[in-house]
């Protein structure tokens, strides 16, 4: 059996855009960006510090409140790499650069900030999602 395909003419101009909103976006309104949300942070609690009051040391606790016991599942969603200086303890924060050909000759080390979808048994903030019955926040 053979399918016969429909031709059609394009309606609009083509684009090199991946991707073209059919309308204004709405909702989101002036200079909104990844620094005016808080976002809540996955911690390992030691046998030492605040956490170790309420949760037991070597559980995974979200946003200081959630215990998610021995695992958890995460998701990475953003990395940044980064090089930062190597300063002695407690004389405060060095030099931080973006790219490794930019640093002077000076002892730093390799840091990241790596933003997480950790799952959750409840939903914890506006920022939290449920999809197929699994709540990510």
């Amino acid at each position: 059996m053979t399918t016969k395909l429909k031709t059609t003419t394009p309606t609009t101009e083509p684009t090199d855009q991946l991707a073209v909103p059919a309308a204004p976006m709405s909702g989101i309104v002036g200079e909104v960006d990844a620094q005016d949300f808080s976002l809540c942070y996955l911690s390992l609690c030691q046998k030492s510090g605040q956490l170790a009051d309420d949760f037991k040391p070597g559980n995974f606790v979200f946003g200081k409140a959630i215990d998610l016991g021995t695992t958890a599942l995460v998701i990475p969603v953003r990395a940044t790499k980064f090089y930062e200086e190597d300063c002695p303890f407690g004389t405060g924060t060095g030099a931080t650069w973006a790219r490794r050909s930019d640093i002077p000759e000076v002892e730093f080390r390799e840091a990241a900030n790596i933003d997480f979808l950790v799952k959750i048994d409840q939903p914890v903030s506006a920022l939290s999602v449920t999809y197929n019955n699994e709540t990510w926040a």
